[in-house]
């Protein structure tokens, strides 16, 4: 059983204001700390929780942020009506909790106001209890739910802090949506030594590219703060950098907080709101190279779109890889050689890529030819550098950055989206285009769709065989087209290739039930949203 007792000296603890209890209350990394999770069922709505985090060390004041899993990707202030009272039988405390909007959610853009008192018991670590209460003018009473255990010593924190970030103050990225991005950062010894910044959504699509430079931050008492620069380039600009003043709290292993950008950038001063994940890790720059995200910058177009390449290794060591330019074009570019290896800290090697056009381009070349040398300083698992070489015969120079990702662990069943580029017979190459939603479990093929994004075929999957071998996937899989402007009949489709970041990539061979055959790449990501 957790013992608590050293926490009854919180009796003498001070009320804080919101921000403080969200942003500014320090959390002494000492081991009679605690940390309390209370989950507030259908608090917001039916199937809609609250649930606080608290760390609650002795002799010093609680800090504590809330989360709405189901209703927004917001973090919540939390400040004490009173001073807690925490035992290792019983936790009671009331709660003053501002629940604040992301950029969607409530629709009014309006933060609102809830008090709450909780009353639980603790047996061996777990909570039970209920909470009453009022969300603005609405009484809200229900179950409480939980667990109460030792605060992690995070002053000397090893592993990995992944951040989401809303509506970042990016110059000419209007809409909300394209201004969120996760924001991956490597701590050793509670010092942030690199980073990676990416957005989220469709691997080949985007408004934004962007790298991470000069982290001045650090996580200690429970405490992430410090600065960090974001170099970016949008579709249409050159590029641009901001830097994001961080301050959020790490309770277990959650994130919750705000940054905010000095004066001089866009929106300079409003704080914007954070939330995050802490995981404990022991990785350095010895383990190896792969699976990880390059990303090659100032490099396709004239404005010096990046380049981003996900590469694995096969069972032999063989480096494979491909890539997409998500500002740039809606293409998959593929790795034909790499020899990359790490030594004294530094990610070297070349790589020799077939960068492809598509067909919103028309006049370009189909193909550019890329041979490029890169050098990147590793530290945890993330690193910068430059590259320099050809493309397509012209000197290309740039910024690098490199970020290492955990192998693929397939999830049982694994839902999977599937891009075949021209994968079909019979129509012109958009029409030929060809998506497919699975799901793996047991070694066969549940079927979901197989369909036209243009809607000029009808088709539907019949079924198969998939597994993933490491981060690498092989699949059987049968499908037909009813009518429409491509061939109809039956498809066998099979696919070879491999998983890096949640991204897939390889090869597919199409065998139509006439004989004729097709060959390309395929491109998929996890659950049921194909590429674009």
């Amino acid at each position: 059983m957790t013992n608590l007792a050293p926490l009854l000296a919180l009796a003498a603890l001070l009320l804080l204001t919101p921000w403080q209890s969200m942003a500014t209350a320090s959390a002494d990394a000492d081991p009679n700390a605690t940390v309390v999770t209370l989950e507030l069922a259908d608090f917001l709505d039916e199937g809609r929780p609250l649930v606080v985090h608290m760390l609650m060390p002795t002799g010093d004041r609680p800090a504590a942020f809330a989360l709405s899993p189901g209703f927004n990707a917001a973090c919540h202030t939390v400040a004490f009506e009173q001073p807690p009272v925490v035992t290792a039988q019983r936790i009671d405390c009331g709660l003053r909790v501002t629940i604040l909007p992301d950029p969607w959610v409530p629709r009014d853009g309006k933060p609102m106001d809830a008090t709450v008192h909780v009353r639980t018991t603790v047996s061996q670590g777990r909570i039970e209890g209920r909470y009453e209460g009022k969300l603005g003018d609405r009484e809200v009473r229900g179950t409480v739910s939980g667990q109460v255990g030792s605060a992690p010593e995070t002053s000397r924190a090893n592993g990995l802090l992944m951040l989401q970030m809303l509506e970042l103050p990016l110059e000419g990225i209007d809409k909300p949506w394209q201004r969120r991005a996760v924001v991956e950062l490597s701590l050793r010894d509670g010092q942030v030594t690199g980073g990676a910044a990416y957005t989220l959504g469709s691997p080949t699509y985007g408004e934004w590219s962007g790298y991470l430079e000069e982290p001045d931050l650090r996580l200690t008492q429970g405490r992430l703060r410090g600065r960090v620069t974001l170099n970016y380039h949008g579709g249409r600009q050159e590029r641009k950098s901001v830097r994001l003043e961080i301050d959020a709290l790490v309770i277990g292993d959650h994130v919750g907080g705000r940054y905010q950008a000095p004066e001089g950038t866009a929106d300079p001063k409003t704080p914007r709101l954070i939330t995050g994940q802490f995981t404990a890790s022991k990785d350095d720059v010895r383990r190896p190279p792969f699976p990880m995200v390059l990303n090659l910058h100032d490099l396709l177009g004239d404005g010096g779109h990046t380049l981003r390449l996900h590469l694995a290794s096969d069972a032999r060591g063989k480096i494979q890889g491909f890539g997409f330019s998500p500002t740039f074009n809606r293409a998959t570019h593929w790795l034909d050689d790499a020899s990359l290896e790490i030594e004294d800290g530094h990610l070297r090697g070349r790589l020799r890529i077939t960068a492809h056009t598509d067909s919103f381009q028309p006049g370009h070349p189909a193909t550019w030819p890329l041979d490029v040398t890169i050098d990147v300083k590793l530290d945890g698992r993330h690193g910068v550098g430059a590259h320099h070489g050809t493309l397509a015969g012209r000197p290309a120079r740039g910024i690098v950055d490199a970020r290492m990702v955990d192998p693929h662990t397939p999830a049982d069943p694994q839902p999977l989206a599937i891009k075949l580029e021209d994968g079909l017979i019979g129509g012109a190459a958009w029409q030929n285009r060809a998506f497919l939603t699975f799901t793996i479990k047991d070694g066969q093929v549940v079927p979901g769709r197989f369909f036209s994004n243009k809607d000029v075929w009808q088709g539907s999957l019949e079924g198969g065989t998939a597994r993933f071998v490491g981060d690498r996937i092989e699949a059987e899989l049968r499908a037909r087209v009813e009518d429409g402007t491509v061939e109809s009949g039956r498809y066998d489709i099979r696919i070879d290739g491999a998983m890096v970041g949640g991204v897939l990539g390889g090869q597919f061979e199409v065998k139509h039930e006439s004989g004729r055959e097709r060959t390309g790449q395929f491109v998929g990501s996890l659950g049921t949203r194909p590429p674009e």
